[in-house]
């Protein structure tokens, strides 16, 4: 990587971490003050209804999922007719997908009380969410190429900055209509369709910007290029399907059959959870434009080199915040959601998130995975998972007293035998790599996480902090120390060099 990449990496993932910070926060005090407005009942029916569009974007996967790298190539290769070609086929190809979209959205509006255990009172409310929610979705889809602009040029910071501005819209029209008018979860919705409408505006906004020689003319449009990057992206849509089977669709079957209210608890366990995935996808995703320009230069060390640092980097960051929560977890939802089983939100928020402990150095294999177009194995693998996962669900509920816990519990074993095992094993071998290549930044994640937990544990046995200033204070605290931790164990003595000689030399080019 140079060095006008390695800034522009630098300046991305600063912008990006910046942006889920926000983000973060902002719902960190939104979602109990909307639990307490609402009820976790009707609360726990917005992420449902999320899900439903995840479970219906998984045809749009095929098409939009390569879309960034079959442009990013192109425009590498300074080929603009064939980056406007898939540009323009993508978008009208998205376009007719949202007509077919719009079928059985209406099926589930209409038929919701029967698919979903609603409490009476919240019927009329639910359907009119989802509804919205469904809206937005399809207006994202719409314009979802637009988003490659910010990928293309490696201008993530960008993005950032608009999530940024869209998070802050969101506080405010939430402050707005649950201050003004009666509390109700159809706001959720209405706020969710203002920030997808705002979205699209500046990803066409940074489209023009960015890539000023795409035209949105007709003559650009081309059945050949959609069937193109379809054979390609069906297969991300194949995985994506296990990925929902795998993950998301426990919440529903939660709601189902274990009842509305432990649907609500199980809802409030998985927000950290969320965010953690959210922030190792988020570190992921800012290496991704270098790596996908890299591999259109074809330079196999390069490449390497570029995945490893990405799992280091990773490694680094993410068990910190990981092992820190899984011993002050009690505390913290003691404090923040006192209305639940703080106890029990605990117990499966820590089965519900350990396992990224092992597979979050396996995501940017993933990336790798897709932008060698070797996506294909993987995506089976995971729909058998996903399958597993139903039928383990189903199996725990009518022959075990497992109740609730069972849903996190199987997942975190089939991730981990999934990213954790295969897809390591798997993008070694695509890469011409020993199978235990990539291994390496899994240990060091595991003893970096098992040190920082046992000395957290200790530590907040010892404080117990009982007010939000003693809390932040301890994790800071022991932030610092799983950072340097971390640091310690991951790093070698040539990349502390390195990293000292990038600190200085961006000091005294400031200074200059």
């Amino acid at each position: 990587m140079n060095l006008s990449e390695k800034k522009q990496t630098t300046i991305n993932l600063i912008a990006k971490v910046v942006s889920y910070g926000t983000t973060y926060l902002i719902s960190f005090f939104l979602t109990p003050y909307l639990v307490e407005k609402l009820g976790s009942e009707a609360y726990s029916f917005y992420p449902i209804a999320n899900n439903f569009t995840s479970y219906m974007g998984v045809i749009t996967i095929a098409l939009n999922s390569m879309a960034s790298r079959f442009i990013t190539i192109a425009l590498t290769k300074e080929e603009k007719k064939k980056a406007n070609t898939y540009f323009v086929s993508i978008l009208y190809g998205n376009v007719m997908m949202s007509g077919i979209l719009l079928i059985p959205m209406i099926f589930i509006v209409a038929f919701l009380n029967q698919i979903l255990n609603i409490p009476l009172g919240l019927v009329g409310s639910v359907k009119v969410l989802f509804s919205l929610v469904f809206i937005s979705m399809l207006v994202n889809l719409l314009t979802n190429v637009f988003g490659v602009a910010v990928f293309s040029q490696n201008r993530l910071d960008l993005g950032s900055i608009s999530d940024i501005v869209v998070g802050i819209t969101r506080v405010l029209l939430y402050l707005i209509l649950f201050l003004f008018f009666k509390p109700s979860i159809v706001y959720v919705g209405v706020v969710s369709l203002a920030i997808a409408i705002l979205t699209v505006a500046f990803q066409y906004g940074f489209t023009k910007k960015l890539l000023p020689d795409m035209q949105f003319s007709h003559k650009y449009f081309n059945w050949q290029a959609i069937k193109e990057v379809l054979s390609s992206g069906v297969w991300n849509s194949v995985n994506q399907v296990g990925t929902v089977l795998l993950s998301t669709v426990g919440l529903m079957l939660c709601n189902s059959l274990y009842g509305a209210a432990e649907g609500g608890v199980y809802s409030v366990a998985l927000n950290i959870p969320s965010f953690m995935n959210g922030i190792v996808s988020l570190l992921s995703s800012v290496f991704l434009p270098t790596l996908t320009i890299k591999y259109a230069r074809g330079n196999r060390k390069e490449i390497l080199d570029h995945v490893r640092m990405t799992q280091d980097v990773i490694g680094i960051l993410d068990n910190v915040p990981i092992a820190v929560f899984m011993a002050v977890g009690t505390n913290f939802f003691r404090l923040w959601t006192p209305s639940v089983n703080t106890y029990k939100v605990q117990i499966l928020s820590m089965m519900a998130i350990g396992y990224l402990l092992i597979t979050s150095v396996s995501w940017p294999l993933s990336n790798l995975n897709t932008v060698m177009n070797r996506v294909k194995v993987p995506a089976l693998v995971m729909v058998g998972s996903g399958l597993l996962n139903i039928a383990l669900i189903f199996f725990t509920y009518y022959f075990t007293d497992l109740g609730v816990y069972s849903i996190p519990l199987g997942q975190m074993i089939l991730f981990i035998l999934n990213r954790g095992i295969f897809v390591t094993i798997y993008s070694a071998k695509c890469m011409g790599e020993k199978w235990y290549a990539f291994y390496p930044a899994i240990i060091h994640n595991l003893l970096g996480a098992g040190i920082i937990y046992a000395v957290s544990y200790l530590v907040n046995k010892l404080v117990n902090p009982q007010t939000w200033i003693a809390l932040i204070a301890e994790c800071i605290l022991l932030g610092g120390f799983g950072l340097v931790i971390n640091c310690l164990i991951v790093l070698k003595p040539t990349k502390w060099k390195n990293i000292i000689v990038m600190i200085m030399e961006k000091i005294f080019d400031r200074k200059r």
